[in-house]
């Protein structure tokens, strides 16, 4: 593999059109990298700046604005924030500031384990599933209601199996198989009355609502039920994988809208780029990628997926890859390479905030030598920064 990649990159420094890979190793010099989340098979931490906080994971923790949200084994859920000054400001008598430190702002105790998690962007809602059941929590740890895991008849019951936020829509989605039901709990206290059931028509009060604010709009999933594992906040509708293939759901009409009969397809890692209600949706399935016309629902285009795909992601409008051969960009109907890496890519996240790349490497499961790259969109090194201990990575966000 590290032949290729010399190879690669020379290629890519003399082929016209195509973008110059920099080796992702020594470090630009920059300013103090911002903090970052990691995590993988029951390890969790936050790095930088400052010493690495290990954090409890019983289930994946979830990077929230200005900390992180855990779950421990007990089912207690904590909400993480920065202690102390930002690193890097002086003092009045020009002392150096000590870097801030992560501790627990608050936290609850369910009293059985939690499953599954998710929170807000901004971290002021939070829900837990826990048994058959989910537990919303305000900014503070309060419990502010328990949602009973049972469909509207009452007839059949579920454990959530997996829980997502939906900026966009300002919700939170659950997903519980065995009832086939999704779930989206709103939370703008503006929310629209909430119908359910059969009614001729609901405008000419034909059925009774129940309060939108914290309310549960159910949609009422096929059999067998669909797997949801992509909800993006930039678009109305979420996927999921089904035995018929690639699954559709739009949470406006509430119901199925498109099955896509794409074999080994894996919606969680993919891209899309410019996205709006028709945009087009970069799914990879195998060695390929398909291209996605959202309003037709139906694929438009396939182009070559890199070798070793790890995810697609996007920023400004355009596509990028982590594959075996680095951080990739598809650009004149190619993918060229803008950082080669020096060793296995694992996770990769995107700083919104400050325009950079997170990657996530590591030379084989479990070796010590893992690290998170801090990226420019040039591809250069602006930061590399060492995990604090051997850990297989999973999951990988940005924090503030």
């Amino acid at each position: 593999m590290k032949r290729r990649r010399v190879l690669l990159a020379a290629a890519a420094a003399t082929a016209g059109g195509m973008a110059r890979p920099s080796v992702a190793g020594a470090a630009v010099p920059s300013t103090a990298s911002p903090a970052f989340l990691v995590h993988g098979r029951g390890s969790a931490w936050i790095v930088g700046p400052g010493p690495a906080q290990a954090l409890p994971a019983a289930v994946p923790p979830v990077a929230v604005a200005d900390g992180a949200w855990t779950v421990d084994a007990a089912g207690v859920a904590q909400r993480w924030r920065a202690v102390g000054q930002v690193a890097g400001r002086d003092r009045p008598d020009r002392s150096p500031v000590p870097p801030p430190a992560w501790a627990v702002d608050a936290s609850h105790a369910t009293g059985e384990p939690v499953h599954a998690l998710a929170a807000s962007a901004d971290g002021a809602w939070v829900l837990l599933a826990h048994g058959e059941r989910a537990t919303l929590l305000d900014a503070g740890a309060r419990p502010v209601r328990t949602y009973d895991g049972s469909n509207l008849e009452r007839t059949r019951r579920s454990r959530a199996q997996a829980l997502f936020a939906h900026a966009g829509r300002s919700s939170l989605i659950a997903t519980w198989p065995a009832m086939a039901e999704l779930w989206e709990i709103q939370l703008d206290p503006s929310a629209p009355p909430i119908f359910d059931g059969l009614v001729h028509d609901w405008r000419m009060g034909e059925a009774l609502p129940s309060p939108g604010f914290l309310g549960v709009r159910r949609v009422a999933l096929e059999a067998p039920p669909a797997g949801v594992v992509l909800a993006d906040p930039r678009v109305p509708w979420v996927a999921g994988l089904s035995d018929s293939g690639v699954a559709v759901l739009h949470l406006d009409v509430r119901r199925r809208v498109a099955t896509l009969a794409i074999a080994h397809a894996r919606p969680q890692a993919s891209a899309l780029p410019a996205a709006g209600r028709t945009g087009p949706w970069w799914l990879p399935a195998g060695d390929a990628v398909h291209v996605v016309d959202t309003a037709r629902w139906r694929v438009e285009s396939t182009v070559p997926a890199p070798a070793g795909l790890v995810t697609l992601a996007d920023a400004d409008a355009a596509v990028w890859a982590l594959a075996e051969d680095g951080l990739l960009r598809w650009q004149s109907g190619h993918w060229q390479t803008v950082a080669a890496l020096d060793a296995a890519p694992v996770a990769l996240a995107r700083d919104r905030l400050r325009g950079q790349w997170l990657v996530a490497v590591q030379d084989a499961p479990g070796a010590a030598s893992a690290a998170v790259l801090r990226l420019d969109d040039q591809g250069r090194t602006l930061a590399r920064v060492p995990l604090p201990a051997a850990q297989p990575i999973e999951g990988l966000a940005a924090l503030g």
